[in-house]
């Protein structure tokens, strides 16, 4: 991730923070080819972060820490997957890197 770290992103230890150019220019140093990437996930995963943020002792308990997703938990995937496709490419906590390697 990049920028704030939120509680759910510290709870699945994700605790770094990376910069775009800089991961673009290392996978280069190292002989990766045609490398390109972009930030990913404004306005919807940073609306999904926050109120995940709020309330993460109950989404902690009810949709992370469970075996079997109910049909609301189910809904509210499929309403975040769709959410998600209009999701700009230049701007998000995420980033989204690729690249091929030589061998």
């Amino acid at each position: 991730p990049t920028g704030y770290i939120w509680k759910s992103y510290k709870y699945h230890g994700h605790i770094r923070h990376f910069e775009l150019k800089e991961l673009l220019q290392d996978l280069k140093a190292i002989g990766f080819m045609n490398v390109n990437g972009y930030r990913y996930g404004w306005p919807f995963m940073i609306i999904q972060n926050q109120l995940a943020d709020w309330f993460f002792p109950f989404v902690k308990k009810s949709l992370i820490e469970v075996k079997t997703y109910s049909w609301w938990k189910r809904l509210l995937s499929e309403v975040m997957y769709r959410l998600f496709r209009f999701n700009s490419r230049n701007d998000g906590p995420a980033l989204l890197i690729r690249a091929s390697n030589r061998g």
